[in-house]
């Protein structure tokens, strides 16, 4: 792990307090956290965090939010095009049974195909004959039936 993954913080001033990894120090007034019990990431300043006390490290209760990549898939960097993936993603599978695979380790998290649990459709490929994101072109050759199947939409 390296020293940024292990710099853990309890965000001040709200009860209950949360806890979080920072990822990243723009300045004191801009830190980017992840809430790794609940998923989500802000931008807070510095001066609303504190350590994590000992009896709430990930050592005594592991974090409860698994953050996943999509596999096979690269999401815009646009900012707007990014939203429009999410609010997708979240519209198709909210309220919905879903499968996930583990399809191959990343650098910060694994990278995962999602089916619907009734129909087995697969929700990147769906993002892709939306045109909401490209296939990812992957060289190994485990991998290349997957990415295939995406390319030959």
């Amino acid at each position: 792990m390296n020293s940024r993954s292990q710099r853990f913080v309890v965000r001040l001033h709200m009860k209950p307090r949360y806890r979080a990894r920072v990822e990243k120090v723009e300045s004191l007034a801009k830190v980017h956290v992840f809430y790794i019990d609940y998923g989500n990431r802000e931008v807070v300043s510095s001066t609303r965090l504190a350590a994590m006390p000992p009896a709430f490290s990930t050592r005594t209760l592991p974090a409860q939010a698994t953050e996943y990549t999509f596999a096979f898939i690269q999401v815009p960097q646009d900012e707007d095009a990014r939203a429009d993936v999410v609010d997708c993603v979240v519209r198709d599978i909210q309220n919905s049974q879903c499968l996930l695979n583990v399809e191959y380790s990343g650098a910060t998290c694994p990278h995962v195909t999602i089916q619907f649990g009734d129909t087995k459709d697969d929700v990147g490929l769906g993002l892709v004959k939306e045109g909401l994101v490209m296939v990812d072109v992957r060289k190994e050759k485990h991998l290349q039936k997957m990415v295939s199947v995406k390319n030959d939409l």
